[in-house]
């Protein structure tokens, strides 16, 4: 009995090891298995035999599944341009390797090499709901981060004013929106701005009356005669041509005062006004706020003449920028100017060349472009030679000059180009997708 008690511990210990050896010489043999898989799809796929090399790694990842092994294969499948194979490999990845990048750098390569850039762009957005980062991806989104794609065409556009504009066809005007969708229909002889959802209309029996965002008719102008063309409306107040001269309305109460041979929108309560061939400016009253008179005000195709607290004045020839006192900001004289159309930089030419200044009159880009835009949302259109592109505010040509004229950006990566004589809506992938 004792030399049982003896003997027991040992058979224990023998089985133990045993146990322990035929562990071990399974996960041998099957490592051993793994690695001749793995070897033998790397040799299949230097030789392109694509059904013993995919036989193989499948094989592999059968023993071992590991997310650079799916990297491998989804990689091979790429090189081979079977591009559905390997976007199908990079979609297991990122399910199953969620927090490695590796899936997503892959999914990248594949739908830019088909140039889906729309696809890149949603992948970007899941992969910045992430916590680690990838340069290569980083890296792959910034080389399209400029990359666009063309809506509609129109014979006619205006800018944006805030997240609409005028669009015309066949000579009828109506809205889009800053994405391209239709806020009309071309349903009007004449389409004034937009301002806080509510903008001038002139339909096609000639009557003028106020719309909403959605084109509902909303209110009237009241007393205005038939109108050829209406300003902004700004509380409720706006500057209407009867075909020889500008007046202002209140659209509740009617006539308030006019006779100008130019007229622009109200801007901070003020807003610009020619008459006998003089400019200055005037308030709600209609009563002129600078002593001094100009040979001319810059109005933008808003009709607004001050924004940013800035407007340009042209005196003796030269373009000057003041604020609303009429106090020049800086002494310096240019060739020509555009108004702010944001609170960043003005476009302002000088020696024959447009450059950029900021609302002090200090220089962000020194006269170089043939023509320029003031920036708009971090982007000002320039023309270099006969071709209009697009500057962004870190001084780069992001998009090449290729169009024939250009308009504003709007907030949300949408601008009008033009293309012979047919303007064209742009749209950024990166903000449309």
């Amino acid at each position: 009995m004792s030399s049982y008690k003896l003997i027991f511990p040992i058979i224990m210990v023998l089985v133990m090891l045993g146990s322990v050896y035929m562990l071990w010489d399974t996960r041998a043999k099957v490592k051993a298995e793994y690695d001749e898989a793995l070897s033998q799809a790397r040799e299949y796929a230097e030789q392109d035999i694509e059904k013993y090399a995919v036989e193989n790694y499948t094989k592999a990842l059968d023993i071992n599944p590991t997310v650079d092994v799916y990297y491998e294969l989804g990689k091979y499948y790429f090189d081979i341009e079977s591009y559905k194979k390997s976007l199908d490999v990079a979609e297991t990845m990122m399910d199953e390797y969620a927090d490695n990048v590796k899936g997503y750098e892959l999914a990248l390569d594949v739908y830019l090499s088909k140039n889906n850039f729309r696809d890149c762009f949603e992948l970007n957005d899941v992969y910045e709901k992430r916590s680690k980062k990838s340069e290569k991806f980083e890296k792959g989104i910034e080389k399209i981060k400029y990359e666009f794609y063309i809506e509609a065409s129109f014979q006619g556009v205006t800018s944006f004013c805030g997240d609409v504009c005028s669009v015309m066809k066949e000579n009828s005007w109506g809205y889009r929106d800053k994405y391209g969708d239709s806020v009309t229909g071309l349903n009007f002889n004449f389409t004034g701005p937009m301002f806080d959802g509510y903008a001038p209309v002139i339909d096609k029996e000639g009557d003028a009356y106020i719309i909403d965002s959605e084109g509902s008719k909303v209110d009237n102008i009241k007393d205005v005669p038939r109108a050829v063309s209406i300003g902004m409306v700004v509380d409720g107040i706006c500057p209407v041509y009867d075909g020889s001269s500008w007046s202002y309305y209140n659209t509740k109460d009617g006539l308030l005062f006019g006779g100008y041979d130019s007229a622009g929108a109200f801007s901070s309560e003020v807003a610009a006004v020619q008459k006998n061939g003089k400019w200055n400016l005037i308030n709600y009253e209609g009563s002129n706020v600078i002593d001094d008179t100009f040979d001319e005000i810059f109005v933008d195709e808003k009709g607004i003449s001050y924004r940013n607290e800035r407007l340009f004045v042209k005196q003796n020839g030269s373009w000057y920028m003041i604020d609303a006192e009429g106090k020049k900001i800086t002494d310096e004289a240019f060739e020509d100017a555009r108004l702010f159309a944001d609170t960043t930089y003005a476009a302002v030419k000088k020696n024959g060349k447009w450059g950029y200044i900021d609302n002090s009159g200090k220089w962000f880009i020194e006269p170089t472009y043939d023509e320029a835009r003031s920036f708009s949302n971090g982007f000002a259109a320039v023309k270099i030679g006969d071709k209009w592109g697009f500057i962004n505010s870190d001084k780069e040509l992001c998009i090449e000059c290729q169009f024939d004229d250009a308009k504003e950006f709007s907030d949300n990566g949408s601008v009008f180009v033009k293309e012979g004589e047919e303007w064209q809506f742009l749209m950024l992938y990166s903000y449309n997708h």
